[in-house]
């Protein structure tokens, strides 16, 4: 066998092993959240997916998500209501999903008042441009910063820098309020900031 020919089959062989390991995991988790006798409005979003849910006016949502190769038990939900404090579901701690068919499901009825409570990010923003900083006891957490517009989620390019109280994240804000969330699995604290206001498109400021 020739080097050119021994290398092409290498090539064909490592690509088959990639596309082989590659598995979906699709997950649904749905249900109701409020906060005393009120529906709690908002999004629910399932971090790291892309994905995101509606609050709606009774409180009711479905979530419908999948990372490839990543199971939704690893994956956590934002919860950020129109009023009131942001909150982070844990699978295993908040919901139990369990396989039916090709989907991974779980139901969630919750009173965010019996959510665990979450620790502070705090950020500090000239104009359009922002600075995180996630605390060292979160060093080792799933980290994103999150910007939440009319038609869904997009992930927010962060820059990183390490500082003496913990990791720097530095990154712009557009006109969508963005919001950064340090998951750490149960039974872990989680840490998440309060939402940051969009900027005007038009000028760069607030």
């Amino acid at each position: 066998m020739t080097a050119a020919r021994g290398a092409c089959v290498f090539s064909t062989l490592v690509a088959i092993a990639l596309s082989g390991c590659d598995r979906s995991f699709p997950a649904r988790v749905s249900g109701r959240i409020v906060l005393g006798s009120a529906p709690l409005t908002g999004m629910v979003i399932p971090l790291g997916t892309g994905s995101s849910a509606s609050l709606d006016a009774a409180g009711h949502f479905d979530a419908r998500y999948e990372r490839l190769n990543v199971s939704p038990s690893t994956i956590p939900l934002l919860v950020v209501p129109r009023s009131g404090s942001p909150f982070v579901l844990e699978p295993e701690r908040d919901f139990s999903l369990t396989k039916n068919g090709a989907e991974w499901v779980a139901t969630v009825d919750l009173d965010a008042a019996h959510a665990k409570p979450v620790k502070a990010i705090p950020v500090t923003c000239v104009a359009a441009e922002c600075k995180a900083v996630i605390p060292k006891t979160a060093d080792t957490c799933f980290t994103q910063a999150v910007a939440m517009g009319p038609s869904g989620v997009t992930n927010v390019v962060t820059r990183t820098a390490f500082g003496a109280s913990g990791t720097e994240l530095a990154f712009h804000v557009g006109p969508e309020p963005v919001i950064v969330v340090a998951a750490c699995g149960a039974p872990l604290d989680d840490y998440v900031s309060d939402v940051i206001t969009g900027r005007a498109s038009s000028d760069g400021g607030p």
